[in-house]
């Protein structure tokens, strides 16, 4: 029975795995969107699908920096550049054990808040904000991808953990990484 459904769905692996995408993707969003944020907590999703890697970090900009709200200093607006150079660069990053992963995409938001519908109060520009990093890698053997260590916690000492889940085609899961536990197994 179970092989004849494998015949009348044979894009069924594809379409879950599409959909677990999706379904991480909305998550994060929908905790972006709760305002919650956690000193010390950061958050990584990554998503593999076919030859796409897809990795995206989100953590307070006090873990980043020290700092929290809009930069006024020079030295917080130079600790903001080096915090993005830090983090386009992949190698400060992650580091790939397998899959043949070459970078395509880096993208590094510093998130702060200026719609019209808030006041801009000294208040509002003091509120808590993030730093997010999206990064799309293409694998050539992404069955080979076998593991991604998190080098995050060695270039911003105030990362005290990282919440991290992942999807790919075979697989998916969740661990909370810290200084001495830093490596997803993929497989």
């Amino acid at each position: 029975m179970s092989e004849s459904i494998v015949l009348y769905f044979p894009r069924m692996k594809t379409f879950c795995c599409i959909l677990a995408n999706i379904s991480l993707f909305f998550a994060s969003a929908v905790y972006s969107a709760q305002d919650a944020h956690v000193h010390g907590l950061s958050h990584l999703a990554i998503a593999l699908e076919k030859q796409t890697l897809l990795v995206e970090i989100s953590s307070p900009l006090m873990d980043i920096v020290g700092f929290e709200g809009e930069p006024r200093t020079k030295v917080q607006k130079d600790s903001i550049e080096r915090a993005k150079t830090t983090l386009r660069k992949i190698s400060n990053v992650l580091i790939f054990k397998g899959g043949s992963c070459l970078e395509k995409n880096i993208d590094v938001i510093l998130g702060h808040d200026h719609s019209n519908e808030h006041s801009h109060s000294e208040h509002d520009h003091d509120t808590h904000s993030e730093i997010s990093a999206v990064y799309k890698f293409k694998c050539s053997e992404p069955e080979k991808l076998q593991e991604i260590t998190v080098l995050l916690q060695n270039q911003f000492s105030r990362m005290e953990k990282i919440k991290a889940q992942w999807v790919t085609s075979d697989a998916q899961g969740q661990i909370t990484l810290d200084k001495n536990k830093n490596t997803i197994n993929l497989r």
